[in-house]
């Protein structure tokens, strides 16, 4: 066998392990949204549940409550108005998590703009 169907053989084998990867991650996806529910709805404000300071724990509650990660031509992080995590329970970016960067703690417990449709994502209560 030469070097050139050796390496052939090993992108072939990489594409198969690529796509056998992302079915199982898309089915951990899946559960995760039928154990959830599937609801984007903001939580109650009486509620006390932990704020979230991290880029990679915002991802990581999004996920568990059946958020996208990012969306509709925006990254999940940026320099974007609105400070830490924060996700949409209606209009275009509907159940879509992002991650503001740049602000201080206070920035990131701060209300987010309920009035566009934004709520916080925090940790489990």
């Amino acid at each position: 066998m030469t070097v050139e169907q050796r390496l052939e053989q090993l992108e072939k084998r990489s594409k198969r392990l690529t796509v056998a990867l992302t079915m199982m991650a898309m089915a951990a996806i899946t559960i995760q949204l039928s154990a959830c529910g599937n609801e984007f709805e903001a939580q109650d404000d009486d509620e006390e549940c932990p704020f979230i300071y991290t880029a990679a724990d915002c991802a990581t509650e999004a996920l568990a409550k059946g958020l996208r990660i990012g969306g509709e031509g925006y990254d999940f992080e940026g320099d974007y108005g609105t400070k830490g995590c924060y996700a949409y329970d209606s209009g275009t970016y509907e159940g879509i998590a992002f991650f503001g960067t740049g602000g201080d703690p206070a920035d990131m417990e701060a209300e987010a703009q309920t009035a566009k449709g934004k709520y916080r994502v925090t940790g489990p209560c």
